[in-house]
């Protein structure tokens, strides 16, 4: 079976170098990079998981490197951002990134997939500040003697 990127219930902020992905289930925010949301779109149920590293590749000019992309799947898997049952982690151990930088040399270094994912706090509690009074502020410096007073 094809792997289904995830749409319901989430925000997405495409950007030139990375997706923003809020998940309204979980609360989260996955930020994915400029590698990782390619395959993310790839994941449209129609493009074959063996085609995937071949439109990555070419979107970044490069070779297609199929661990590259497992390594972004698995990471798409983990963060709950793929349909369940459209996509199985094989088993096979992963590179690890500097495995994967060596592969594809430093000037591919871009091509590396990461999500990185955070948990977003609910709208009360962003605009709550735990009934704290705000900080003091500090006083400017002083210079010279002060000022003399009327005598």
């Amino acid at each position: 079976m094809n792997p289904i990127a995830r749409r319901d219930d989430l925000s997405i902020e495409t950007f030139p170098q990375e997706t923003v992905v809020y998940d309204h289930r979980t609360h989260k925010v996955h930020c994915l990079s400029l590698a990782a949301a390619t395959v993310w779109h790839c994941c449209d149920g129609e493009t074959p998981l063996q085609e995937i590293p071949h439109r990555l590749a070419s979107h970044f000019d490069l070779p297609p490197d199929e661990a590259v992309t497992r390594a972004a799947l698995m990471q798409l898997y983990a963060a709950d951002l793929l349909e369940p049952n459209t996509f199985e982690p094989d088993g096979r151990p992963l590179p690890s990134r500097r495995e994967l930088a060596r592969r594809l040399q430093t000037a591919a270094a871009v091509m590396l997939p990461f999500v990185m994912t955070m948990t977003a706090p609910t709208p009360a509690a962003a605009q709550s500040n735990n009934n704290r009074p705000p900080p003091p502020q500090p006083k400017p410096p002083r210079y010279g003697k002060p000022p003399r007073r009327g005598r």
